[in-house]
């Protein structure tokens, strides 16, 4: 935003030098309407604050009609008309930039593009046409967009020669009831509000009548005021008080032609201890949260608002005839407000996964059998670019390092490999000493997965005739990173770099017999981030679940498995995550899997450590146990890593553990 010509007055102090500077701005107010030059004091400039996702999801719940409360937060006074929000849009469109909302705005309607969250189109009334959000049809556009700003907001409309508040929208609500419960402000004058008010009421009536004069007449762009709140609250963790700061911003508004129809306030809203005397403005620290009835109540109203939403998006979700397009619209939606549905999700999740699979956890053993490969991928600790010597494991050191593994019992086996001219001979070589190994350890094993590079449909079905261990096949590999263009800048050479041909390997070992087929991204990699860290993420697992559903219709099936695995970064190596994923977002990643695709079970690995894999176990079904990365890492030491360990535990500790706590 550019500098403008803006007044500042400070209403902190005692009495009487809040007087004396509610004196000296009305003067200030005279020397601009009479062309008296008078020097800007304090800010000139206003910066828009998105809102967070719990703050948005009141909002936009409140919007929708969901929860109950016995106060509001965005209200709007009786016959309020759309045309008015089409107008303060036309006026704020510069600053909701700054919060990456974007688009066009005329008298006759408008476009909006919502960074990362929606898109819509809007008439003449402010009636909203089109979203990606359905929910939202019908409603008023400024409602809506109210719920992005970070900022307390209230709009003063000019009307049969007064100056009526006709909407206050508040992220922490705090203003004067009427018996209705209903916000005290709406529908009364500016002017004539304030000359009631005790204290500073004649002074405070003056003062916004020569403000809204200096803005019709155009001499002033911004007034700045710094105030503190009445009450006092409780800061979290302890018993001292904090007190309610504010500043709030006014700034005049125009119609198309110009003429001045009223103003517009911003607050920016925070908590100081008491008795601090620098504002956050100032340099002073302030408290983002605080225990209040107030704070309390919003509390609530997040979980009805969550659970009253959630719960109408899993009806729609759970119907036999919805379109592929309408459920991705809601897992989108979904997706977009997790901090909101949290709670909920998981909750649910845990009840699907504890109803379909129970509560005991499959633990599969790892052999890496070669680490030959001729792809260069940019993120990977063995890529063909590094100077790191590769080797193979011989027949009879293949039998030692299986042997070593199924020793455990485990449920599973899996073969992993990097991309050589070799795979598929290794791969039958390993299935005819695995089922030698199998038999003489008393044939723990119920299946095999190989966890190798995609072939073409004829070695896949090579494969599938030569297994004679009577164990059923599965071939599991990730995408690594599902959008085709970041997916090119990864992968430079070798036959990786082919999207398609990694895509649908899955389809093509289905194809030559394979029983079962997993999937899964790496998550980490997408860098679509900006300005929200999950926006990229978020999409990985939108386009897994498109994945498995694709193989679903067809193949009849859900993949038997998924795996989602955070990029982590190998020692020595020069590349960083460029997205990583925090713990809470990882969870309920794995939640919304369970949901959206009840068949398919859910891997957790030994990249995580053991608490998080822990809190993982009520939404998962498989583990690994006890992974020794690099070729032969079950027999010998080894130094060949292509990710480094979280959970570094034996697999002795890790049954042990599992048994005493009735996963096994």
């Amino acid at each position: 935003m550019p500098r403008m010509r803006a007044l500042h007055i400070d209403v902190r102090g005692e009495r009487s030098a809040v007087e004396e500077n509610l004196h000296t701005l009305t003067q200030q107010f005279d020397n601009l309407q009479t062309g008296r030059t008078v020097i800007p004091e304090g800010p000139s400039t206003l910066s828009i604050r998105r809102s967070v996702d719990r703050v948005r999801a009141m909002k936009m719940a409140e919007m929708m009609g969901t929860p109950t409360s016995t106060f509001t937060i965005a209200e709007f006074v009786t016959g309020y008309e759309g045309r008015i929000s089409v107008l303060v849009l036309q006026n704020i469109l510069p600053m909701l930039r700054q919060i990456g909302i974007d688009g066009e705005v005329t008298s006759k309607g408008g476009r909006l593009v919502i960074q990362s969250f929606d898109e819509v189109v809007f008439d003449e009334s402010g009636t909203i046409l089109q979203s990606d959000n359905p929910a939202v049809k019908g409603k008023d556009i400024f409602h809506y967009i109210s719920c992005f700003i970070g900022q307390d907001l209230a709009i003063i409309l000019k009307k049969d020669g007064n100056f009526p508040y006709v909407a206050d929208i508040s992220s922490f609500e705090k203003t004067p009831k009427n018996a209705e419960g209903r916000n005290s402000y709406l529908g009364r004058d500016i002017i004539d509000f304030h000359s009631k008010a005790p204290n500073f009421g004649r002074i405070l009536g003056k003062l916004f009548q020569e403000l809204l004069k200096c803005f019709s007449l155009g001499t002033l762009d911004m007034l700045t005021v710094d105030l503190n709140g009445q009450n006092r609250f409780i800061e979290p963790g302890g018993t001292q008080e904090v007190s309610r700061f504010e500043r709030d911003y006014f700034l005049p508004l125009h119609d198309e032609t110009g003429e001045f129809i009223g103003m517009i306030g911003f607050a920016d809203v925070f908590f100081k201890r008491t008795g601090q005397k620098e504002s956050p403005f100032e340099g002073g620290s302030y408290i983002q949260e605080v225990h209040s009835q107030v704070d309390l109540l919003h509390a609530k109203l997040t979980e009805v608002s969550g659970v009253g939403r959630l719960e109408q998006l899993m009806q729609r979700l759970a119907k036999t005839d919805l379109s592929t397009e309408e459920r991705n619209a809601i897992l989108k939606s979904i997706l977009a407000e997790k901090e909101l549905f949290f709670d909920e999700i998981l909750k649910r999740a845990e009840e699907e996964n504890r109803r379909r699979f129970g509560e005991k956890l499959e633990v599969y053993g790892i052999s890496y059998i070669a680490d030959t490969c001729a792809n260069d991928c940019v993120y990977c600790g063995l890529r063909a670019g590094s100077l790191k010597s590769r080797s193979s494991l011989s027949d009879k050191e293949m039998e030692a390092d299986f042997r070593a593994v199924l020793r455990h019992h485990p449920d599973e086996f899996c073969v992993l490999a990097g991309e050589s001219p070799h795979n598929k001979a290794d791969c039958i070589r390993a299935l005819r000493i695995l089922g030698e190994v199998n038999q003489t350890e008393g044939f723990p094993l119920t299946g095999i997965t190989f966890n190798v590079a995609p072939m073409d449909t004829e070695d896949f079905h090579e494969i599938v005739d030569a297994n004679q261990t009577g164990l059923p096949l599965q071939f599991r590999i990730f995408q690594e990173i599902y959008d085709p263009g970041q997916y090119r800048e990864y992968h430079l050479c070798g036959p990786k770099t082919d999207f398609d041909f990694r895509i649908k390997a899955q389809e093509r070992a289905l194809q030559a017999g394979f029983d079962r087929v997993g999937i899964g991204t790496l998550l980490g990699l997408n860098r679509c981030n900006v300005p929200y860290q999950h926006a990229g993420n978020d999409a990985e697992i939108m386009a897994l679940i498109q994945h498995a559903n694709r193989l679903k219709d067809a193949y009849g099936g859900f993949p038997y498995s998924l795996s989602i695995p955070r990029h982590q970064p190998v020692q020595g190596d020069v590349f960083r995550t460029p997205n990583p994923v925090d713990d809470k977002t990882y969870v309920f990643y794995h939640a919304l899997l369970r949901l959206a695709l009840p068949d398919t079970k859910l891997i957790i690995t030994a990249r995580e450590k053991p608490e998080l894999i822990n809190e993982l176990e009520s939404l998962v079904n498989i583990r690994d146990l006890a992974p020794r990365p690099g070729v032969g890492g079950n027999i010998r030491p080894t130094v060949n890593f292509q990710n480094e360990l979280g959970d570094s535990r034996s697999a002795e500790e890790i049954l042990s553990d599992l048994t005493a706590r009735g996963k096994r």
